[in-house]
């Protein structure tokens, strides 16, 4: 079970993962454009066959929002450098006390404190120029680590193509 909030500026999709273990347990958080669709993953955007849905806990996206080049984000992959946001989750006192689905709702908040304005006007409609530089950054990126388990196009779909 899902449940989507929509602000003015992008959508969030929230879905739990209970694990038996009460210390286990997270919650996925999946952020669109105000277009995503409810259901799935995928959708069609100005004729292009495109991924709607994104977490920006993988690297493509923390990258980006931290401010890194292409090559600068390719080198932190190949060095598995760890997210920034993470880190300094981990390090803060909450970070440190809390377990499973509780810890995993605090690091959201702390996320959207952390990257502030950098997250939510990323998928903001009203600022195309940002999604646009995004596609310039994936499509490098990837281009830069052919390698990576999540660079090869899904159902035809290259993971640059984002709307």
């Amino acid at each position: 079970m899902a449940v989507i909030y929509d602000s003015p500026r992008c959508r969030m999709r929230l879905s739990p993962a209970f694990e038996r273990d009460r210390e286990k347990g997270s919650v996925y958080c999946d952020y669109g454009r105000l277009h995503a669709p409810d259901e799935g993953l995928y959708m069609d955007w100005q004729g292009e066959r495109c991924i709607a849905w994104h977490a920006i806990n993988y690297e493509k996206y923390y990258w980006f929002l931290e401010g890194c080049t292409p090559e600068e984000a390719a080198e932190h992959y190949r060095r598995r450098s760890r997210r920034p946001a993470r880190v300094a989750f981990e390090a803060s006192e909450l970070g440190r006390r809390l377990h499973g689905i509780e810890w995993s709702v605090a690091l959201k908040g702390f996320e959207w404190e952390y990257y502030g304005e950098r997250l939510f006007s990323l998928f903001d409609l009203r600022q195309p120029e940002r999604w646009e530089a995004l596609r310039r950054f994936l499509q490098e990126y990837f281009r830069l680590v052919p390698q990576h388990p999540l660079a090869e196009d899904v159902f035809g779909v290259p993971r640059w193509s984002v709307c």
